[in-house]
């Protein structure tokens, strides 16, 4: 009879065009935490969330490109893990390969078994659920590739929790860099989350606030770089050098107030995600995997701008050392154009037969909420003026 119910489930679940792949795709939106994987070439922060668990510590294996989830597990859990494809990543040529993922408790006597999580894939993320049985003591996750080095400065604070019991308020909970403090609609408590989870989160009503930056920014201080000149196929090309790392602060203007604005729709909640930022090749629309980012603030709510309002966002590039090229495409200028950028140790070898056609041409367009009204190098980049055809 057990069979007969299983099989009229199947049934009635292909019936609607849901199958069991599908169920395999479909993983919660869990809140993160931050562990930190520290070694001599830098601290390595993985988000990660524990059932049933307390993480005791994080040994490293750079050697083995693996890390280690060290846990007291009291009974029956779950180790959820967002792995940055910067830091960690598994590949079998240009293909995603499973991570090697194992466990060790008390019954595995002759050593670490092997187990197979749950995966879900994304362009920036790999997500990654590991059941694990009463007793486990460690869980190690190994990849193909771990980022060498880690140079971005990380900011570690107490988790959101810890906060509000000191007395902090919910709206002025802090959160570690690339994270976004949400306030959730069940209970109105805060959480640090990544900003496109907070995104999510807001979207299925799990969220019912991103606490954003509204006020208005004072002004940058850097090198200005001129503007694209679309019109004079002069354009300014950015040059930074491989392994290095360059801070820019880029002012966006609002013409309009949300009020005025007609194209509502466009943004989700009235949240601009500055971290959606990228760098690549317009000839393919690939971005390029060889940056690392920190963007601040990376969302900003824009239902609460004035017309005529500015906000500064801090751009942190890191270029790895096999960052080594010429991109079309990176910081924004303009309405919807973006600099050419160089990574070379020699400026002088940057001219305009490195890029594409596309950097001198109007880009698609639609009546954006803002625009970009200054970009100023604070430190670590350049820029050059290049005549195009």
């Amino acid at each position: 009879m057990k069979t007969l119910h299983l099989a009229i489930i199947v049934i009635v679940l292909e019936a609607i065009g849901i199958n069991s792949l599908v169920f395999a795709q479909v993983l919660p939106v869990p809140v993160f935490e931050t562990a930190y994987f520290k070694s001599d070439n830098g601290t390595y922060p993985i988000p990660y969330q524990l059932i049933n668990a307390t993480l005791t510590s994080t040994p490293l294996d750079i050697s083995t490109k693996t890390l280690f989830f060290e846990i007291n597990a009291t009974s029956d859990g779950q180790l959820t893990v967002e792995l940055p494809r910067t830091i960690i990543d598994s590949k079998n040529g240009s293909q995603d390969k499973p991570y090697y993922v194992t466990t060790d408790d008390i019954r595995s006597l002759g050593g670490p078994m092997r187990v197979v999580p749950e995966e879900l894939s994304e362009k920036d993320v790999r997500i990654v659920q590991i059941n694990f049985p009463r007793g486990t003591s460690e869980i190690g996750i190994s990849g193909t590739y771990f980022v060498s080095n880690y140079p971005l400065i990380l900011q570690k604070l107490e988790s959101p929790l810890k906060q509000i019991k000191s007395g902090i308020p919910v709206q002025d909970v802090k959160c570690s860099t690339n994270y976004v403090l949400i306030i959730k609609a069940e209970d109105g408590s805060p959480a640090c989350v990544k900003p496109d989870t907070a995104q999510k989160l807001m979207e299925r009503g799990w969220a019912k606030e991103i606490v954003t930056q509204t006020s208005q920014s004072s002004e940058c201080a850097g090198t200005q770089v001129p503007s694209g000149g679309l019109g004079t196929n002069i354009v300014p090309i950015l040059i930074m050098s491989p392994n290095s790392t360059a801070i820019v602060c880029v002012t966006y203007n609002f013409p309009y107030s949300w009020a005025q604005y007609p194209n509502k729709e466009v943004y989700s909640q009235g949240i601009l995600n500055f971290s959606s930022f990228s760098i690549g090749w317009e000839s393919t629309v690939t971005p390029s995997s060889s940056f690392q980012f920190t963007v601040t603030p990376s969302l900003f709510d824009a239902t609460k701008v004035s017309a005529g309002s500015n906000v500064n966002v801090i751009y942190k590039i890191y270029a790895e050392p096999n960052a080594q090229g010429y991109y079309d495409a990176s910081l924004p200028y303009g309405v919807c154009s973006r600099y050419p950028l160089a990574v070379v140790y020699d400026a002088s070898t940057v001219d305009a037969t490195h890029f594409g056609p596309y950097v001198t041409l109007p880009p698609p367009c639609f009546n954006s909420l803002y625009t970009v009204s200054s970009v100023k190098i604070v430190s670590g980049m350049s820029y050059k003026e290049v005549q195009f055809p």
